[in-house]
């Protein structure tokens, strides 16, 4: 669950010790918290209109070191899914958006990211090839 409200979890754990007669009972709950990514990629010159399927990006975690792993739904968004993650950049996900240039990556934890564009559409002539797209932190309040 994104948001404010997060994904409550219950547990209830019940034992009992061989040495004794009685049945001891506890319960707790937590909530989890998970983020996501949620852009639209545009192309600035007038004259040229870009593809925005043929645009590249990977995603890193500044705080763990990592590039993000993710798999993509049916409908487009991805979904992180972090069971190896990757050291090196071409070990992480690479991340395209739709036709419209809308990108949605949910699943993050509440860390710093950084989103660099790795490839542009052929259409579209860049001067910068690598640049930091997105960039936000954990501190959210």
């Amino acid at each position: 669950v994104l948001g404010d409200a997060g994904n409550t979890n219950d547990v209830k754990l019940t034992w009992k010790r061989t040495s004794m007669d009685y049945i001891d009972t506890l319960e707790d709950r937590c909530r989890v918290y998970t983020f996501g990514l949620n852009i639209k990629k545009e192309f600035t010159d007038s004259k040229t209109k870009g593809d925005p399927t043929k645009v590249q990006f990977v995603l890193k975690n500044e705080s763990d070191g990592h590039y993000i792993t993710a798999k993509k739904s049916e409908d487009g968004i991805y979904y992180v899914t972090d069971a190896t993650k990757g050291a090196k950049e071409d070990e992480g996900t690479v991340f395209s958006p739709d036709g419209s240039g809308k990108l949605i990556v949910n699943g993050l934890e509440a860390n710093t990211y950084v989103l660099t564009e790795i490839h542009t559409s052929a259409d579209f002539k860049s001067n910068i090839f690598r640049t930091c797209a997105s960039y936000w932190s954990n501190e959210l309040q």
